[in-house]
């Protein structure tokens, strides 16, 4: 078994002109019309401004989200109850909206965002770069391949290294490049098969398939809830899928990691948890370790034996200041960024020879 995990941050993605998270947030600004959906944005926007903070757009979508949802400093938890029953001296059972007509106008304003994030991180606009875009993907697995135990014997090398990874890929991103990266270049396993309707279907089960796999841990742009309750994967979204209506988008925000308790985030949670645990090669790219689940996880697989975690960022010393002092020793860090000339050759050699 191959003791390789790789985790694609947003800054993996950036490296093929997808906007990162906080890019996203100007990218979209101009193209909302003008209309009380803008002016419910331009509001969220403003209070961002006045603390002085450069929200990213899952920042946006939870904003959004609680208000479409009408919850209360109570529903966000016991940090927010106690701010506002405590600090601000207001009732924590108050809602975050002002009645239905904002609640249904933020749902409105949530769609509006996810169609224009959901555009400038298609699957078609990745095809318009060619096949030289996954360069920097292409010059990264080459590198690994060096390293013993990242690759198995290759089936055909005409076809290079994508058909021979033989690791699993970890991401919260909701974009679409690892499934494009591995388009035509051999078999990449996700959590869903077909049903007899030829429906992409959520299964646990195929979270701990053959390499290589790919787990989105925050859900995806493709995901969707049925009312039966089952997972999908759908192109767009809205209506039904056969005859089963479609009750929501599965994306899981910062706001919402309560839910992390419930499927699939659990399962999806479990499965990160179980690789970490029986690997002991780990690189991250471009990711800023900011959901606090993900680092505990992190956190108590550094000590289940002996690991080796290699952290790819333009600033790592930004992001790392929550591992303790025992901790750093396992974690190399290289300061760059995917697609630079060197950073495929630094990240591989972080690791040395890993003996098999």
């Amino acid at each position: 078994m191959s003791r390789f995990l790789v985790f694609l941050g947003a800054g993996a993605s950036r490296a093929l002109g997808v906007p990162t998270m906080r890019e996203l947030v100007p990218a979209i600004f101009d193209e909302i019309e003008e209309g009380r959906e803008r002016d419910l944005f331009d509001e969220i926007m403003g209070g961002f401004k006045r603390h002085r903070v450069t929200p990213d757009i899952e920042s946006i979508f939870s904003i959004v989200d609680a208000i479409a949802k009408d919850l209360t400093a109570e529903d966000l938890g016991y940090p927010s109850w106690y701010l506002v029953s405590e600090v601000l001296q207001e009732s924590p059972r108050s809602s975050l909206s002002s009645g239905k007509r904002e609640s249904q106008l933020a749902e409105n304003l949530l769609t509006t965002l996810k169609e224009r994030v959901r555009a400038l991180c298609s699957p078609e606009t990745l095809d318009t770069g060619g096949p030289e875009l996954f360069r920097p993907f292409l010059n990264l697995f080459q590198e690994l391949e060096t390293v013993q135990g990242a690759f198995a014997p290759p089936s055909d090398s005409r076809k290079g290294p994508f058909t021979r990874v033989q690791f699993p890929i970890f991401t919260t991103n909701y974009d679409f490049v690892v499934e494009r990266l591995f388009h035509g270049r051999g078999l990449l396993n996700t959590p869903f098969m077909l049903d007899e309707t030829r429906t992409p279907v959520f299964h646990v089960s195929q979270l701990n398939a053959n390499d290589p796999r790919l787990v989105k841990l925050h859900g995806s742009f493709d995901w969707y809830l049925l009312r039966d309750g089952r997972v999908v994967e759908h192109p767009k979204g809205g209506g039904h899928v056969g005859d089963v209506p479609i009750d929501a988008q599965v994306m899981l925000y910062p706001i919402q990691q309560k839910d992390l308790y419930l499927r699939p985030w659990m399962d999806l949670l479990a499965q990160f948890k179980l690789d970490l645990s029986q690997r002991d090669c780990w690189l991250f790219i471009g990711y800023s370790f900011q959901d606090e689940f993900i680092r505990t996880v992190i956190k108590e697989a550094l000590h289940s034996g002996p690991k080796r975690m290699v952290v790819l960022h333009p600033h790592p010393s930004d992001i790392l200041g929550w591992l303790d002092r025992d901790e750093k020793p396992k974690v190399t860090t290289v300061s760059d960024r995917l697609g630079s000339s060197s950073a495929a050759v630094r990240a591989a050699k972080s690791f040395g020879v890993v003996p098999v």
